[in-house]
Order: structure tokens, then C-alpha cells, then sequence
């Protein structure tokens, strides 16, 4: 098997000389894919704290320890999360149609 990058392209030609080409995601799509997870993070984190800070359960103090904790474990596993669950997609990435492909152009196995 060839494969061989291009400028925007990935050509794969396989032993049976069968040739793929698959485009590249340039860098105002994989902004906007960012733009619109971190959209998604700061959203849920916005209704965590407006959560915290409604119920009055606890105290003030405490109440802005543990947005900080869970908007850490949010950011962080947000991505973890989906890609996992949705084989190398999150919402960014399925909203723009992106997929995430090993170098043989095979979808990420969920190992």
C-alpha cells in the first residue's frame, strides 16, 4: 500500500492499484470545529454553575471549588468522551462532517 500526502489531499493506492483520495480539513474548518466544541463546553459548564449558584446548598466558596473541578473534568473528558463513543468524532467534528482516520484511511478502532 502507497500512500501519499498532498497539499490537501490523502492518496492511498492499495496493492491492487486501486487508488483513494480523501481532502484534507484545512484550518478554517478545524477552527470552527473547535469553535463550536469549546462552544459546547462553555455551555454545559453555564448551566453547571448556574446550578450551583441557584441551589444555595452549599456555600459560595465551595460552590465556585467545585466548578472549577468540574469544569476541568468537563473540558478534559468532553473530548475523550465523544471520540470514544462516536469513533473520533465530537459534536464539532460531526456538525462539519470531519472524521478522524489513521494513516491507512481506517476508522479509529474504540481500544
Amino acid at each position: 500500500m502507497k500512500i501519499v500526502f498532498g497539499v490537501n489531499t490523502l492518496r492511498i493506492v492499495t496493492p491492487e492499484g486501486i487508488a483513494f483520495r480523501f481532502a484534507l480539513a484545512g484550518v478554517m474548518a478545524r477552527f470552527l470545529t473547535w469553535l463550536i466544541d469549546a462552544s459546547c463546553v462553555m455551555a454545559f459548564a453555564g448551566v453547571v454553575s448556574s446550578v450551583l449558584n441557584r441551589s444555595k446548598l452549599v456555600d459560595a466558596d465551595f460552590a465556585r471549588a467545585l466548578f472549577t473541578v468540574l469544569y476541568f473534568v468537563v473540558s478534559v473528558g468532553y473530548a475523550m468522551y465523544f471520540e470514544w463513543h462516536w469513533r473520533g468524532q465530537t459534536i464539532g467534528k460531526k456538525i462539519l462532517r470531519l472524521r478522524v482516520m489513521d494513516a491507512r484511511a481506517l476508522h479509529l478502532q474504540p481500544y
